[in-house]
């Protein structure tokens, strides 16, 4: 899930399976082309839960300023207002990556998994 980021900006309420925890990431929005599912956390259910798209009529959970039909796309604005409201400034969003891929002590099939990488596809399928 680290380097899916960019993709989950065209996240649409059809993908997520409140009951079973997951995200399920449909093949066109995948470099590898091929659908990703994966789990969410409970407090990721509970903030969903909290939202209202559908009753507002979006498509889009996290629809561009201005265009409710176009995904977001104001990265460098939001990452400086998200480094004023922290605090912390020297860090970029691929470090989130580089967490999950061994600084918290992420197994590697499971970080490899998360990311959707097809090695980790074809281990999964052998079980």
């Amino acid at each position: 899930m680290a380097s899916v980021g960019a993709r989950l900006v065209s996240l649409r309420p059809s993908y997520i399976e409140l009951a079973q925890c997951t995200i399920c990431l449909p093949a066109h929005l995948t470099k590898n082309a091929r659908e990703h599912l994966f789990p969410i956390g409970a407090l990721a259910v509970e903030l969903y839960s909290t939202i209202q798209v559908h009753a507002k009529g979006f498509e889009l959970i996290f629809p561009a300023r201005g265009n409710a039909n176009a995904p977001f796309c104001g990265w460098s604005k939001s990452k400086s207002k998200l480094d004023e409201l922290c605090g912390v400034k020297e860090w970029t969003l691929h470090d989130i990556r580089r967490t999950i891929h061994g600084k918290i002590g992420t197994a590697p099939d499971i970080a490899e998994g998360l990311d959707n990488h097809a090695r980790a596809q074809r281990e999964f399928e052998k079980l």
